[in-house]
C-alpha cells in the first residue's frame, strides 16, 4: 500500500495539480459514463416507447433553460465564492451558499407558476402527455442549476478526490432509481431518476464541506461590499447561457418536431455515445476554473499554459475517443434486434462526436476566460448562437415563408428537403467551428504575448 501511495505521488508531481485530478475525475466519469450508457441504451428505450424516445433531450433542455434564472446567478456565486475560498472567508461563503438556497425556492416557486402556462405548449410539440412531467421538469431543472454551486464548494477546497467519488456514485443511485421509477411511468420516471442523484450530490456536498461551515462558522454580509462586482460579473455569463442553452434547445427540438420519430429516436442513441468525447472537456473545465480562479485573485501568472494543454489535449481526446466509439456502437446496434435500426446513423455519429470534441474544448477556453473576469468573447460567441438558431428554424421551418417566396424556391427546398438529420448536425458541426478558431487565435495571441519582455 505504501509503495502503491510512493508511486501515486510520484505521478502527481509529474503531472501537476490540474492533469492528475482531471485524470482522477475523467475516469470517474467514465465509470458513471459505463452506467449511464447502461441507462440511456438498455434501461430507457425499454421503458419509453420510440414516439417519445425523442422528446427525452428536448424536454431535458426546457428543463435546464427553465432553471436559467438560477444559472444567471450560479456562475458569480460559483466566482466569488471561489475567491471567498482563497481569502479564506469562510463567513461569507456559508451565508452566500445559504442564500443561494434561498433564491432557489424562490425560483422554484416562480418556474412552476409559469411551467403552468409554458410547459402545455411544449408538450404538444413533443407529442407527449403531461401527467406529473411539468412538476419534474421544473425540478430537475432547477437542481440541475443549483448542484453546480455546491460541486465548485468542492473544487475551491480542492476536494477533487470527493468530487469524484461523487461523482461515480451518483451514477449508480440514478441507476437505482431509473430502476425503480421506469416502469411506472416512462417519460416521468426518466426524470424522476435525474432529480434524485442531484439531491445525492448535494447531500454529499454538504457532509463533505460541515467541518469548514459548522456553528463555529458564523455568517458575514458580503452582499454590501461586492454586490456591484457581482452583477457586473453576473452579467455577461448570463447572456452567454441564455444563447447557449436556446441554442441546445433549439437543435434538440428541430430534431424532435421537424423529423420523424424514427431520426429523433436516433439522435437520441447516438447522442449517448457523441457526449463521451464532451465529458473529458467537462472534466478538465471543473479542474481548470478553481485553479485558475485562485491564481487570478492571487495575482500569479503562468496559467496560459494550462489553457493551451486543456484546448488542445480536449481535441486529440475527442478525436481518438470519436474513432474508438463510431465502430463500437456500429456493433452494438447489430447485436440486438431492437437497435438494427439505428446502425444507419452511425456516420452521423462521427459527425455528432466531432462536434460534441469541439465543444468541450471550446467550454475549456470559455472556463478559463471566465476564472479571469475577461468577457471580450462573448459577443462573439452569442452572435454564433443566434445565427445557428436563425439558420436552424427558417431552414427546417421553410414553408412558414410560403407567402413570401418564389415558388420555384419552395420547390427547390421540398426536393432538397432539409428535415434531414444529416443536414441538422451538419449545421451543428459548422457552427462549432468559428468559436474553436477565436478559441485559438485568442490562445496563440496570449502566448505571443505573454513571452514578449
Amino acid at each position: 500500500m505504501t509503495r502503491l501511495r510512493n508511486i501515486s505521488h510520484l505521478i502527481k508531481n509529474r503531472l501537476g495539480d490540474l492533469w492528475w485530478y482531471t485524470l482522477i475525475l475523467f475516469v470517474a466519469h467514465r465509470i458513471g459514463d459505463v452506467v449511464n450508457a447502461g441507462i440511456g441504451l438498455f434501461l430507457v428505450p425499454m421503458y419509453v416507447p420510440q414516439s417519445e424516445l425523442g422528446a427525452v433531450l428536448p424536454l431535458m433542455s426546457v428543463g435546464a433553460l427553465l432553471g436559467l434564472p438560477l444559472i444567471a446567478l450560479t456562475t458569480p456565486l460559483m466566482k466569488f465564492l471561489n475567491k471567498y475560498m482563497a481569502l479564506g472567508e469562510f463567513g461569507k461563503v456559508k451565508q452566500l451558499l445559504r442564500d443561494a438556497f434561498i433564491f432557489t425556492g424562490i425560483i422554484f416557486a416562480v418556474m412552476l407558476l409559469g411551467s403552468r402556462l409554458l410547459l402545455p405548449l411544449v408538450f404538444d410539440r413533443m407529442r407527449v402527455e403531461d401527467g406529473s412531467l411539468s412538476l419534474l421538469i421544473v425540478t430537475s431543472g432547477i437542481l440541475g442549476a443549483l448542484v453546480p454551486i455546491f460541486l465548485t464548494a468542492l473544487q475551491a477546497l480542492k476536494k477533487f478526490t470527493v468530487l469524484s467519488l461523487t461523482t461515480a456514485f451518483s451514477a449508480f443511485v440514478r441507476l437505482g432509481a431509473m430502476l425503480i421509477c421506469l416502469p411506472i411511468r416512462g417519460l416521468s420516471g426518466y426524470f424522476v431518476g435525474q432529480i434524485v442523484p442531484s439531491l445525492c450530490v448535494i447531500g454529499i456536498a454538504l457532509v463533505a464541506l460541515r467541518k469548514h461551515f459548522g456553528r463555529k462558522i458564523k455568517m458575514t454580509p458580503y452582499w454590501n461590499d461586492d454586490w456591484k462586482s457581482i452583477l457586473r460579473y453576473a452579467k455577461w455569463p448570463a447572456l452567454l447561457n441564455l444563447t447557449a442553452m436556446l441554442q441546445i434547445t433549439i437543435e434538440a427540438f428541430v430534431i424532435r418536431r421537424c423529423l420523424p420519430d424514427v431520426e429523433s429516436a436516433g439522435f437520441y442513441m447516438i447522442s449517448r455515445f457523441a457526449e463521451i468525447t464532451l465529458y473529458f472537456g467537462f472534466a478538465c473545465a471543473t479542474i481548470l476554473f478553481p485553479l485558475v480562479s485562485e491564481r487570478h485573485e492571487k495575482g500569479q501568472h503562468g496559467q496560459q499554459k494550462l489553457l493551451v494543454q486543456s484546448v488542445l489535449l480536449t481535441l486529440l481526446m475527442g478525436l481518438c475517443f470519436t474513432v474508438l466509439i463510431v465502430p463500437g456502437a456500429h456493433l452494438l446496434f447489430k447485436l440486438k434486434t431492437d437497435w438494427n435500426i439505428y446502425t444507419s446513423f452511425t456516420p452521423h455519429l462521427i459527425v455528432l462526436s466531432l462536434a460534441y470534441a469541439i465543444r468541450g474544448a471550446v467550454h475549456c477556453f470559455v472556463v478559463y476566460q471566465t476564472a479571469r473576469n475577461q468577457f471580450r468573447f462573448v459577443p462573439f460567441f452569442m452572435f454564433i448562437h443566434c445565427s445557428e438558431i436563425v439558420v436552424l428554424y427558417c431552414l427546417t421551418g421553410y414553408t412558414f415563408f410560403t407567402p413570401w417566396m418564389p415558388q420555384t424556391w419552395m420547390d427547390a427546398l421540398t426536393a432538397f428537403n432539409p428535415c434531414r438529420l444529416s443536414i441538422v448536425l451538419g449545421i451543428l458541426l459548422l457552427y462549432t467551428l468559428p468559436p474553436l478558431f477565436y478559441s485559438l487565435i485568442s490562445m496563440r495571441k496570449t502566448l505571443k504575448n505573454s513571452t514578449v519582455p
